[in-house]
Formats: structure tokens, C-alpha cells, sequence
């Protein structure tokens, strides 16, 4: 029987369709041309925020598994509370929105939300890191606040597209955030790793990919 890791490892002379860029991708360069690098799969969002943005939109969600951490949330609105940004922050099922305390005007508090349609006006994301919130907000070229949950921060962080948080208390969101909005150096290294994405070619490259390498049968 083969062993677990030779189930879900792949060699330089196995055919493989990679989800994301050569650019995020940690040691490329070590990878033969066995590997095609078509970037995510990101489905269109049928909702859309309306109207003009006139200020500064930050959006905050821990993900879907470990997002119940109503301390974090409380942070955050005592980061940003009547501060010049409007907020967006998506809390989880499980999370009672009223134990929160008040919500400031500028917030929007909801257990859930279409997280395209927020990343397509978002100027800042503060995430979990998971690897499929790291694939939007890159798509989109939306910077990062990265909150330790998982590994994939570092790499959003070396490339330049990223803040670790130095701590989850107030000061340290609202620093983290200010960061990223004034230097423009982080959202010109997202919209970057954007570009890498989208010209990766997606589903229809991936498809190629198949096609040639089976025989097409009319």
C-alpha cells in the first residue's frame, strides 16, 4: 500500500494543474514543466455594493471554521469606531451579533456576507489568512492585515502585500490598517500579484491543459 504522503504529494514527472501563480508560489522555480500554473478559480459575485465609495472600505472576516472570537470583533470596533474608514465585518453564524456591544454607524456587522462583492470595493482586508480569503483579496488587489491563524500569512507578508499584526489589541488594528491605506507600496504589490492571476488563464487554461494531454475523441 502506498503511503500517505506518496498519496497526496506530487513528483516533477506527474501532470499537475496548480491553483495559483508561479509568483506565489514558494520555490517555483524548483518545479518542472510538468506543472501548470493557472491560477484560482474565482466565481463571479451575483451582488453588488452600490453606490459612490468615498471613503476608505475595510473589510474583516475570520473565515467560515474559526471565527468565533468575539474579543477580536470587539477590538475591532473599538479600532475603528466613528473613524474616517467604513467598516464591513462578517462575524459567523454562531457569533450573537448583539453580545458585541454597540455597532458605530460606520460598521456593518452581519454572521454572514458575499465576500466578492465586499473585495471588490475593499481597500483593506484583515483575514485569517486562509488560503481561499489569500486567493480573493489577491485577485482583487486587496492588501492585507494578516491575523495569525495560519501559515499562509508569511507568504502574503514576503511579498509585499501584507502586514503581520504586531498584536490583536486595538492600537495594533488600527495601526496595521492606517499602514497599509498610506503606504502605497502594499496595494501596488496586491494589484501585482492580481495581474499574475488573472493572466494565468483559469478554468479555460486548465482545460487546455487537459485537452492536451488526453486524446479528444469527436
Amino acid at each position: 500500500m502506498d503511503s500517505f504522503l506518496s498519496v497526496i504529494q506530487n513528483d516533477n514527472e506527474t501532470d499537475t494543474i496548480v491553483y495559483t501563480s508561479k509568483q506565489i508560489q514558494p520555490m517555483a522555480e524548483t518545479f518542472s514543466d510538468k506543472f501548470a500554473f493557472i491560477g484560482p478559480s474565482i466565481l463571479k459575485s451575483h451582488e453588488v455594493l452600490e453606490g459612490k465609495k468615498s471613503r476608505k472600505l475595510i473589510y474583516i472576516s475570520l473565515g467560515t471554521v474559526l471565527n468565533q472570537n468575539k474579543d477580536f470583533y470587539q477590538n475591532c470596533i473599538q479600532a475603528f469606531a466613528d473613524s474616517s474608514y467604513d467598516v464591513v465585518m462578517s462575524v459567523g453564524e454562531k457569533t450573537d451579533i448583539a453580545s458585541l456591544g454597540r455597532i458605530p454607524d460606520n460598521f456593518i456587522v452581519r454572521n454572514h456576507v458575499e465576500q466578492i462583492a465586499i473585495l471588490q470595493k475593499a481597500d483593506v482586508f484583515i483575514t485569517h489568512c486562509g488560503m481561499n480569503s489569500v486567493n480573493e483579496s489577491l485577485y482583487f488587489g486587496v492588501p492585507m492585515v494578516l491575523f495569525p491563524l495560519h501559515s499562509e500569512q508569511r507568504i502574503v507578508a514576503e511579498l509585499g502585500a501584507g502586514i503581520e499584526l504586531k498584536g490583536n489589541r486595538p492600537k495594533h488594528l488600527a495601526k496595521a490598517a492606517a499602514d497599509l491605506i498610506e503606504d502605497q507600496t502594499f496595494p501596488e504589490n496586491a494589484q501585482k500579484l492580481s495581474r499574475t492571476f488573472r493572466n494565468a488563464g483559469g478554468a479555460v487554461e486548465a482545460a487546455k491543459v487537459i485537452l492536451a494531454k488526453i486524446e479528444v475523441k469527436p
